[in-house]
């Protein structure tokens, strides 16, 4: 379904003179696209707790898989979560690696809560120490794995459009998506 949703602060007038041609297109605050969630001020919260409600689904569905009580080994669990359930959680992260660390931290408690369920952790084990024996990698720092190979991947696209891009000129202080590789924004 087609829909209309604004991302910049223009005047009422001029977005209702270019919609005006059909007017049976509904106004929005989000659209989904590729299954990434857009709001109007892209702040990611409506993504993140789309991507939270469909972790759930999938952790109660191989919730018999990578329960405390499970008789798989440890490495059988570690793999569920790494081919299975970490695809969900950072699917399409360097569009939104860049959301606030209030957002950020949803799915990572997530992903934390998953990885004591696989250890069977007591609550005196802290996550850290759990991820160094396990040998997985933070989630920010995954993020930026991810965006990483993403961007330096993109040159060598056969996609004209992307060709013709303004090249990218880094700066600490925007809020684009390829500031998720910049050291100062989210350490690894």
């Amino acid at each position: 379904m087609t829909r209309v949703v604004t991302f910049l602060e223009v005047s009422a007038a001029l977005i209702n003179k270019s919609v005006s041609r059909n007017p049976s297109v509904p106004w929005s605050q989000e659209a989904k696209y590729l299954g990434i969630i857009f709001g109007t001020h892209l702040t990611w919260k409506q993504h993140i707790l789309y991507v939270r409600y469909k972790f759930r689904k999938i952790m109660f569905k191989l919730y018999p898989l990578i329960s405390r009580i499970s008789h798989l080994s440890i490495e059988n669990k570690v793999l569920l979560y790494t081919a299975v359930m970490r695809p969900i959680l950072a699917y399409a992260s360097p569009v939104w690696g860049y959301a606030t660390k209030t957002n950020i931290n949803i799915l990572d408690t997530l992903r934390n809560f998953i990885i004591r369920m696989i250890v069977k952790a007591t609550r005196y084990m802290r996550n850290d120490d759990i991820r160094n024996e396990l040998k997985i990698t933070g989630f920010k720092s995954h993020i930026q794995k991810i965006a990483i190979n993403f961007f330096n991947d993109q040159p060598a696209t056969n996609n004209y459009n992307m060709h013709s891009l303004i090249p990218y000129i880094p700066n600490d202080n925007s809020k684009r998506p390829r500031r998720i590789l910049l050291d100062s924004y989210n350490p690894p």
